[in-house]
């Protein structure tokens, strides 16, 4: 994808994800909504946003799930969204939750809005058996934002400054984690952000938010190295696309 074209569908996605939240996050986010065609390409306008949150009842307060959640910027995102949707439920995955210290303090905190579930990206019976939970308690998504990612690991993952480097092994441990893990997590919690929202409920549609990184544009590659991020982050936007414009709505 070129580099212009890749900057235009940023700044779009993103707008639906900041408007969501109600400020500005500076970062690669590439986000969607669950509904195919032109209608959910848009950035949400205020009367979207209220449509989730400006819903009476606890029933109807937004459902927010953040994949990845343990440190980093998923745990930003979660600490966030706590403190500024006051009547928002959020889930928290990680690999293991017993051991996230910051986020056991968050749920001291927030018992009744923050619940924590393992997840782990590379196990897809995992991912599913916290979509299963999810249904259980929750019975919908309004917001899915998937943070996991693997850069450099070491002993696992070496930086890669030239193509001798290349291991497969660490090449498809970075793909998994940073390309399959995200579209997975969004295939099994696909019925859930499509419940209840969007086409003919008059409610705004759910948003699906990846976080990307610029270096996954193939426009924009001056420099060269990082052969597998730069490639998983090229695949993650390629299957932010090919959601965007082939899944049925239906």
């Amino acid at each position: 994808m070129a580099s212009a074209a890749l900057s235009m569908q940023f700044w779009r996605s993103r707008g639906a994800l900041t408007s969501f939240l109600g400020h500005r996050f500076v970062g690669g986010i590439s986000a969607t909504a669950p509904r195919a065609g032109d209608e959910h390409r848009r950035n949400w306008s205020a009367e979207g946003r209220a449509s989730i949150h400006g819903e009476a009842g606890k029933d109807n307060a937004a459902v927010c799930l953040v994949q990845g959640a343990s440190r980093g910027l998923g745990l930003e995102f979660v600490r966030q969204l706590l403190s500024r949707e006051n009547d928002s439920n959020i889930i928290a995955t990680c690999r293991n939750p017993e051991a996230a210290e910051k986020l056991n303090a968050l749920k001291e905190q927030f018992p009744q809005r923050l619940s924590i579930l393992p997840l782990d990206v590379t196990i897809e019976s995992s991912i599913e058996a916290a979509a299963k939970e999810v249904n259980s308690s929750h019975g919908r998504l309004d917001l899915l934002v998937n943070t996991a990612g693997i850069l450099h690991v070491a002993d696992v993952v070496q930086p890669e400054t030239s193509i001798s480097r290349l291991n497969l092994q660490s090449m498809l441990l970075t793909y998994q984690i940073n390309a399959a893990g995200p579209i997975l997590v969004t295939k099994h919690m696909w019925s859930l952000l499509k419940a209840g929202r969007g086409r003919d409920t008059g409610k705004a549609p759910a948003v699906v938010a990846n976080l990307s990184a610029r270096v996954g544009s193939i426009g924009d590659n001056q420099t060269g190295g990082w052969y597998s991020y730069r490639a998983s982050k090229s695949a993650l936007n390629q299957c932010r696309c090919l959601t965007s414009y082939r899944v049925d709505p239906k």
